[in-house]
């Protein structure tokens, strides 16, 4: 199977880096954020990829003249955001994907039945 990859860098990779930072969540902000990165490392890779993607997609968006400003800061942080974003929605289908073909994934609110459960609801239903 091939590795996956989110803007342009191996999960496993991102996964290392990512780990190693602090997360916190103050009541008047969204989420601050502390840690060491690799300046050449592969979340900082990605960030840049992220951060090109913004800038086009505002290049777009001032073409259109829909462009709503964002300060620079502002744009990091959507960047950032997009590579975590990226990142747990690919890990999270890769994650699903294994369980199911192991038959370990049951989504939210499905209970595994037994054989006698379906069998009584069929019958009631009849």
């Amino acid at each position: 199977m091939r590795e996956q990859t989110v803007l342009g860098e191996r999960c496993g990779d991102l996964f290392e880096e990512i780990v190693g930072l602090d997360f916190t969540f103050p009541p008047a902000e969204l989420a601050h954020v502390e840690g060491r990165v690799h300046l050449q490392g592969a979340l900082m890779r990605a960030f840049h990829r992220a951060e090109a993607k913004l800038l086009i997609a505002d290049a777009g968006a001032m073409r259109k003249g829909t462009y709503v400003f964002r300060t620079p800061e502002q744009r990091r942080a959507d960047a950032f955001a997009l590579v975590l974003t990226t990142f747990t929605r690919a890990v999270d289908v890769r994650i699903r994907a294994a369980s199911t073909a192991t038959g370990q994934h049951r989504p939210a609110g499905k209970q595994k039945r037994s054989r006698r459960t379906t069998q009584a609801r069929r019958t009631r239903s009849r």
